[in-house]
């Protein structure tokens, strides 16, 4: 019986290619003597390791270290507000001559209302709206106040005589209240 040569489907090879024998495509390689392990070793002293050691524990406690104050810094950044793009909040807000509007037909029933029931905040959201409350009818009457000195004469005529008068008006008063 003579040898059978196989023929590779994958790969479509010449005839010539198919005549050498496997002993020609194959090379030898030398056996190395000594195994890689030993040749990659390094002989380290005790003090050495120990320094090794310690080097290794210590960074194991800065790593857990940095992930704590990472997880900490994380909590504070999840507390505090991000504040990006306002424009959507300003276009869902109402305008000042709404708020005007709103105010003047709520204020009398609401201010009887505040007389009459004095309501302690449940929690810390109901304080930050009783809070934002205030703020926006201090800014209300700020507005109406500064609404009337435009339209004021006196002040149109001459406006710093009228503001060097409520400086000293202000400043007697606290010197009275001292």
């Amino acid at each position: 019986m003579g040898k059978i040569k196989k023929i590779n489907p994958v790969k479509k090879s010449s005839k010539l290619e198919q005549s050498f024998s496997k002993k020609d495509k194959v090379k030898k390689v030398s056996k190395i003597s000594t195994p890689i392990s030993k040749i990659n070793r390094k002989v380290i002293s005790k003090k050495e390791k120990l320094k090794i050691k310690k080097q290794k524990v210590l960074d194991g406690i800065k790593s857990t270290k940095t992930k704590f104050e990472e997880e900490k810094a994380r909590k504070k950044r999840e507390k505090t507000a991000i504040i990006g793009d306002l424009r959507p909040l300003l276009d869902s807000l109402p305008s000042l001559d709404e708020l005007m509007t709103i105010r003047d037909n709520s204020k009398a029933s609401s201010m009887q209302h505040q007389k009459n029931v004095v309501r302690k905040p449940k929690n810390r959201f109901e304080k930050k709206k009783i809070l934002i409350n205030e703020k926006t009818e201090k800014f209300l009457d700020r507005f109406d106040h500064m609404q009337k000195l435009w339209k004021d004469p006196e002040f149109q005529n001459n406006p710093r005589q009228m503001l060097a008068e409520r400086i000293r008006r202000s400043r007697n008063e606290n010197e009275m209240e001292n």
